[in-house]
């Protein structure tokens, strides 16, 4: 039973990734309540100045690096003269001439704010000292107790998956585009020399192009996909994965896929080639099953 009472709370609090921002340009009808109350662990939002100055920008880039990329906040610009903005900038009596930024709870109190852009540590300073909780944090005290609750695994991984594939992208850059011609040389005569003095690049797990993809080193790839290998791994050896929820009422088929950025990751690409024996076991089982396919197509 107090699981089962734990469980709704559970799911509010981790939301599907990511977590749902969006006002409407023009809507009217939204209060700061409403806004918020997807977020108990907390939202940013930001308000431009009169001058039409804006912390949008700082505050995105902000938000995508660490220590605060691991809050893994959402945050809002909203548009002046709307009903909810008016209702933000009453509740400290904003004035209107200069920009100003907030961190809310759920419960519409403000826990920080200011006029400038914080940095990401003071950001995370500020988180830390507001009393808030992140949603991982959430999950992982359920998790405590409740070890074996397969939906708030799947939820955990899906919030690791999330920040262990910003974390690549920011170590490594976005993925090349394969489709894309390269960028023609100016001076292609030392073309030669420079392609031999390039490092051979390591080779890929399994079938798969002939060019494998750069690689996070070791301090990077731990920082990105420790937890999330090793929740991972447990996921599926212990079968939580098998026979989820149909009609996409669980998010366990979701995360029993591996990321889509594993094969950037020695320690991911390592625990495929582990995993994927596995896997084919239980697909042997239920050859029908295309959610089975869905996870052997991902290792």
């Amino acid at each position: 039973m107090r699981r089962a009472l734990l469980l709704p709370a559970l799911l509010a609090a981790a939301a599907a990734l990511p977590a749902q921002t969006i006002i409407a340009a023009g809507d009217n009808n939204l209060t700061l309540t409403q806004l918020l109350r997807f977020h108990g662990e907390g939202l940013i939002l930001c308000v431009p100045g009169t001058d039409g100055r804006s912390l949008a920008q700082d505050l995105a880039q902000a938000l995508e690096q660490d220590p605060a990329l691991a809050l893994q906040l959402s945050f809002q610009e909203l548009e002046p003269g709307l009903n909810v903005t008016r209702e933000l900038v009453r509740l400290k009596g904003w004035s209107p001439d200069r920009p100003h930024w907030a961190l809310l709870g759920p419960d519409r109190r403000i826990r920080a704010e200011g006029t400038d852009a914080p940095t990401p540590a003071a950001l995370a300073e500020a988180y830390r000292a507001s009393g808030l909780r992140t949603r991982a944090e959430v999950v992982r005290e359920f998790l405590r107790e409740h070890g074996d609750h397969r939906e708030a695994m799947a939820h955990l991984i899906l919030e690791l998956r999330n920040l262990g594939e910003k974390r690549t992208e920011r170590a490594l850059g976005p993925r090349p585009d394969e489709d894309a011609e390269p960028p023609a040389s100016r001076d292609d005569d030392k073309a030669p020399a420079r392609m031999e003095a390039k490092q051979p690049l390591p080779a890929a797990v399994g079938d798969g192009p002939s060019t494998a993809p750069v690689l996070l080193p070791d301090e990077a790839d731990a920082q990105a996909w420790e937890e999330y290998a090793g929740l991972y791994a447990r996921f599926i050896t212990e079968g939580a994965w098998l026979d989820a929820a149909s009609e996409g009422s669980s998010p366990v088929p979701l995360a029993a896929r591996l990321s889509d950025a594993a094969d950037r990751s020695p320690r991911l690409r390592a625990l495929a080639a582990r995993l994927l024996p596995f896997v084919e076991e239980h697909l042997r089982e239920r050859p029908a099953d295309e959610r089975r396919w869905d996870v052997w197509l991902s290792l």
